[in-house]
């Protein structure tokens, strides 16, 4: 929780902190649902993790929605995967997960109390504000994955980091 909110303070942070963050954030997430899905985060060999940075607290709120929202209802072990890797002027980021899908969530939700999605909305926020400011292109692309008989085999966030090699 600390290493969440010391980051959450800077506008920037080497992506190697914010995989240890978010490393520790999905240890816990997985001790809360008793080991009920697996992680794997992969960043290609293009990346420096101790050099490059990525706007702070970006990937948390997809990761966060992908185990509440779709590993945690799957009845079977989940998977998530977690890739950072560059194309062309762009740092990608992709959070895929094999949960229940956005469709069948949005169901189960509306049976529960009301509930205000405030870190997607923030996130969105902050992605215009990052846009405007920095006169950026960052830009996110969620997909909902399915099989040949249209069924819910999970959800994939693209972000797209602007990416500026320093080299």
């Amino acid at each position: 929780v600390r290493s969440i909110l010391e980051n959450s303070k800077k506008k920037e942070i080497l992506i190697a902190d914010e995989m240890k963050a978010l490393s520790l954030y999905l240890e816990l997430e997985s001790v809360r649902l008793n080991h009920k899905f697996e992680t794997e985060i992969k960043i290609d060999d293009d990346i420096d993790p101790k050099y490059d940075t990525i706007p702070a607290m970006l990937i948390q709120p997809y990761v966060e929605n992908a185990i509440w929202h779709g590993l945690s209802h799957k009845k079977e072990k989940g998977h998530l995967k977690i890739t950072l890797s560059l194309n062309g002027k762009h740092m990608i980021c992709v959070v895929e997960d094999d949960g229940i899908g956005r469709d069948a969530a949005v169901e189960i939700n509306k049976k529960k109390q009301p509930h205000d999605s405030k870190a997607m909305n923030i996130t969105e926020e902050r992605l215009k504000i990052i846009n405007t400011a920095y006169n950026s292109n960052l830009s996110v692309q969620i997909e909902d994955l399915k099989n040949a008989e249209n069924e819910a085999l999970g959800t994939r966030v693209s972000i797209f980091i602007p990416y500026n090699s320093n080299e």
